[in-house]
């Protein structure tokens, strides 16, 4: 996204520029949905909904900021170039500070990883760790199908919601 963000200020053309505007808005929705849902994984229960309204109130703020910037500064290139600096510090941040989903994890059979970032979190949150292995291998948690986009699209149903999530 970073690089895509640098490229578009550089655009010789409009058809280049639509090309990686389009790439930079399928990109942005992809981490989008990706740092949603791993910041609900990280919140508990009870305070999903709260998290999930306070993260829409930072896109109306980002939205308004847009607005004000672009009054301001009326060249779309030093604009666009200014937009790639909350980018990069966002990328820096969750790569440096943001842990992997501990689900995702037991999911894929990196229990030992998911295992150490329970624990990290746990001793910050001052909650006691059990033996995470014991209930993953009961719940059967490795014994997760695969699939491909492909059998997504085979149901009428997947293939109904999955294409109205995405370009709606």
């Amino acid at each position: 996204m970073l690089i895509f963000s640098i490229v578009l200020a550089f655009s010789p053309h409009i058809i280049f520029f639509v090309i990686v505007r389009f790439l930079l808005g399928v990109f942005c929705m992809g981490a989008m949905a990706s740092s949603f849902c791993l910041g609900m994984e990280m919140v508990g229960p009870s305070w999903r909904v709260f998290a999930g309204v306070v993260v829409e109130y930072f896109w109306i703020a980002g939205s308004l900021l847009l607005l004000l910037l672009g009054y301001f500064i009326r060249y779309w290139k030093t604009l666009q170039l200014l937009f790639a600096i909350p980018t990069a510090l966002t990328t820096l941040i969750y790569l440096k500070f943001i842990p992997e989903s501990p689900k995702w994890l037991f999911v894929t059979n990196k229990t030992e990883e998911g295992h150490k970032i329970l624990k990290k979190i746990a001793s910050s949150n001052g909650v006691q760790l059990y033996d995470i292995k014991i209930i993953v291998s009961k719940k059967g948690g490795n014994d997760v199908p695969s699939g491909t986009l492909w059998s997504v699209m085979k149901s009428p149903v997947l293939r109904r919601q999955t294409l109205n999530i995405t370009l709606c």
